[in-house]
């Protein structure tokens, strides 16, 4: 697998993102939000326990027997009889009934609402997370998660922390030294450490002001030293675990796992004092994927170990010494987590979009060898769009059927990330079609997409 190249960007850089961000899609969030299916084949659809008999509860969309769930299980929605209806990998407390945050979120469901998943934590809803929060040609900026134009004019087409740089037409950091903290200069829309200093807050990467200059601070090493290579590895299992990095360390860190196990890994830090790199192997030391920092976090995911175990690697990008917080999570059987419109596997059991005015976007996750049916009515003279930008993994299949399932009307096998069917109702009544969705390939390990129905 091709291992990109990285380049060390200023601390003040500024990125657009198009796809989504650890999930999610824009702030209407992922939880739920679809209803019953209709027809008498198979189990009721639900939101919460209210959406089912007084004997049953709302478990991954479908009424069904109570059980007790720990939080733990890949997909486990976590209801139990003392009424918790929690969504995703949201964490019950069965003492109080109620639905908290997972240590490590993947998509919307995995928080509670109106929380929603950014860089795999959860979050109040932020400005926007992809370009599609944004009105008109405006983009999202991150780190800042507020929209923008790409080009501006003046400072207000920019996100209120930036400024337009005329000269460019880009929104920058800063145009003037005034508007940099302490004594920072600006050169080229970007905040540097000016000649001089008197506090540590005018250093940059965690540099500290000794004798009115910005400094390296010294950096002590951590107790899992020297583990800088695949053959000194330190052996770690699923948990809460610190580490300390410098400028020239890199930790290389090994989980033990089953082949077909899977694997969540997030680490946290200050991000003003730099930026960190988290990668994964499998056991033979393939590279398998990688997350930059963003934020003060990194986070990947390992949907499926071919090997007896996966190394993490976590190094600097930018700092001078940072303390790294890393959490692991080991999923038996794999980490794809099917998404809350579980089950609807056949048409008979499509999940049902709210109908007209038509205006759904939703966070869909496609395990190997999975199919998701949904169901959509809109009025008479109406066209129907449904796009689906896919953020990980292969772009699913994507079909339109008449209501009957089995009449195709539209059909998209490509691998163009960014899928759109557009249908429209040229019949005098209101009339429901079906979207298809399979996983493209049996031995793709799962895809994540942005799932948006709109009418006009």
């Amino acid at each position: 697998m091709f291992k990109p190249s990285l380049m060390r960007t200023w601390r003040t850089g500024i990125f657009f993102v198009a796809g989504a961000l650890g999930g999610g899609s824009g702030c209407s969030g992922g939880n739920g939000g679809f209803g019953g299916a209709g027809g008498d084949a198979g189990p009721p659809h639900c939101l919460t326990a209210a959406d089912c008999a007084a004997d049953l509860v709302c478990h991954l969309g479908i009424c069904q027997a109570a059980v007790v769930g720990d939080g733990t299980s890949p997909g486990d929605s976590d209801t139990t009889s003392s009424g918790c209806n929690c969504t995703g990998r949201q964490i019950c407390d069965p003492a109080t009934g109620t639905c908290s945050d997972a240590a490590i979120c993947v998509t919307d469901g995995d928080c509670v609402a109106p929380r929603v998943c950014v860089f795999g934590a959860c979050e109040d809803p932020p400005a926007c997370r992809t370009a599609a929060d944004c009105a008109g040609a405006l983009t999202c900026y991150v780190p800042q998660l507020e929209c923008g134009a790409l080009s501006c004019t003046t400072g207000a087409d920019c996100p209120a922390s930036l400024h337009c740089l005329p000269a460019t037409s880009i929104c920058v950091a800063c145009l003037v030294d005034s508007d940099c903290p302490g004594t920072q200069v600006c050169p080229f829309g970007s905040c540097q450490e000016g000649p001089s200093c008197a506090a540590d807050g005018d250093c940059l990467s965690g540099r500290v002001c000794t004798a009115s200059a910005c400094q390296d601070p010294s950096c002590a090493t951590d107790s899992s030293e020297p583990n800088e290579d695949f053959a000194a590895a330190t052996q770690i299992a699923a948990g809460s675990h610190t580490y300390t990095l410098s400028t020239t360390d890199t930790d290389m860190l090994f989980v033990p796992l089953t082949i077909g196990d899977g694997l969540l890994a997030r680490a946290t830090y200050t991000d003003a004092l730099g930026d960190v790199i988290i990668e994964a192997y499998e056991a033979d030391e393939t590279w398998i994927t990688w997350s930059p920092g963003n934020r003060g976090a990194a986070s990947l995911r390992v949907e499926e170990t071919t090997g007896a175990g996966v190394y993490i690697e976590i190094y600097l990008d930018d700092g001078i010494c940072v303390a790294v917080a890393l959490e692991v999570e080991v999923f038996a059987g794999g980490g794809c987590f099917n998404d809350f419109g579980e089950a609807n596997d056949t048409a008979a059991t499509a999940s049902t979009v709210p109908s007209d005015p038509v205006a759904v976007t939703r966070d869909v996750e496609l395990c190997p060898n999975d199919t998701d049916w949904y169901a959509v009515t809109i009025a008479a003279g109406a066209t129907l769009t449904v796009t689906i930008a896919t953020s990980e993994g292969a772009p699913p299949i994507a079909e339109a059927y008449e209501a009957d399932g089995e009449t195709l009307l539209l059909r998209d096998v490509t691998a163009n990330p960014n899928k759109s069917l557009v249908q429209a109702n040229t019949g005098a009544a209101a009339a429901t079609y079906l979207l298809r969705l399979e996983a493209a390939d049996a031995a793709v390990l799962g895809a994540e997409a942005v799932l948006t129905f709109d009418t006009q």
